[in-house]
């Protein structure tokens, strides 16, 4: 601050002060969802924010070096990786070009199981009438809570397979999931077919394929082919009558 006099005399003092603008509002996780459980060690994380922040991740509880940018429209997202089992993961925000970090948001769980089920054993296949085959397998448990088994994928093909990527494997039920350890399968075309189960946890891991086994369907019923019979009484040739 300066102050003259009449005579064009100055004093001059310095005042030190800082200032202290407020931090934004906390950011919001949106996803993953909490306690999600996802079969990769990398995601997006996505959520939202205040424009013209830019936010923080923490992962396990260090920050990440990047900075990530908010878009005018309030949102963020950015890829991160994570360990196996409980991951925690939190954000915070500042105004670009300031200093000052909002607190942090509230801790999202993401938990990573890259488990692969067994392969379900047992595995019987059994021709049936009408072009029907009965598939049974042994039902297949998970180690701990998130390797637990929520089905089964049945796979058909016409010729011998190793895996379900092999050409000519189709997988039955239109693809969805089996929670029975049966299925009763039904050919439009008779002939020999070959099957393989595999088991899918709740992290969506795909086990082995199971023993390939092979049915042969048959849905003509029996003909008789040519009767022959001996007359034990009196017959009349001529019209046909015993």
């Amino acid at each position: 601050v300066k102050v003259y006099d009449m005579f064009e005399n100055v004093t001059e003092v310095n005042y030190p002060f800082s200032v202290d603008l407020a931090a934004p509002a906390i950011p919001t996780i949106i996803t993953p969802a909490q306690n999600a459980v996802i079969n990769q060690t990398s995601t997006v994380l996505s959520g939202n924010a205040i424009a013209g922040t830019e936010i923080m991740l923490a992962v396990n509880g260090s920050d990440l070096p990047a900075v990530i940018a908010v878009d005018s429209s309030g949102n963020y997202s950015a890829p991160i990786d994570l360990v196996e089992n409980a991951n925690n993961v939190k954000v915070k925000a500042r105004f670009v070009g300031r200093t000052k970090w909002s607190a942090y948001s509230a801790e999202r769980i993401i938990n990573v199981n890259t488990k692969v089920p067994d392969a379900p054993k047992g595995f019987s296949v059994t021709a049936a009438k009408q072009g029907q085959v009965y598939l049974q397998w042994n039902a297949v448990t998970g180690g701990d809570a998130n390797s637990q088994i929520k089905g089964y994928k049945v796979y058909r093909a016409t010729t011998a397979f190793a895996n379900k990527a092999d050409a000519g494997v189709a997988a039955l039920n239109n693809g969805q999931l089996i929670t029975a350890t049966s299925f009763t399968d039904t050919v439009a075309v008779d002939g020999n077919y070959f099957y393989a189960v595999a088991a899918m946890s709740h992290a969506n891991n795909e086990s082995a394929l199971s023993t390939v086994l092979s049915a042969t369907t048959d849905s003509i019923g029996p003909k008789i082919a040519q009767l022959t019979f001996t007359p034990e009484g009196e017959f009349d040739a001529a019209n046909n009558i015993f």
